[in-house]
């Protein structure tokens, strides 16, 4: 597997919220790729929802001035 691009996009929601997607563009050169691909999606997957969730606990930190325990929410993931 080798990653060829990855971006995180912030998106305006209503209400002063904000979204934040992210999106890799990857080549898997391992067969079978119909075996394959679905582990390799499930790994960008985690991999993209670990990011998110840091990133999601430190503007809570900086906006709040403490340390955030809540819950993520998966539906503001998309593949």
């Amino acid at each position: 597997m080798r990653s060829l691009r990855g971006e995180f996009r912030l998106i305006p929601l209503p209400g002063s919220r904000t979204l934040l997607e992210g999106s890799t563009w990857y080549q898997l050169e391992m067969g079978p790729q119909a075996y394959w691909s679905i582990w390799s999606d499930l790994l960008v997957h985690r991999i993209h929802r670990r990011v998110l969730r840091h990133i999601q606990a430190e503007v809570e930190r900086e906006v709040t001035g403490a340390r955030s325990d809540s819950a993520f929410h998966p539906a503001s993931i998309r593949r």
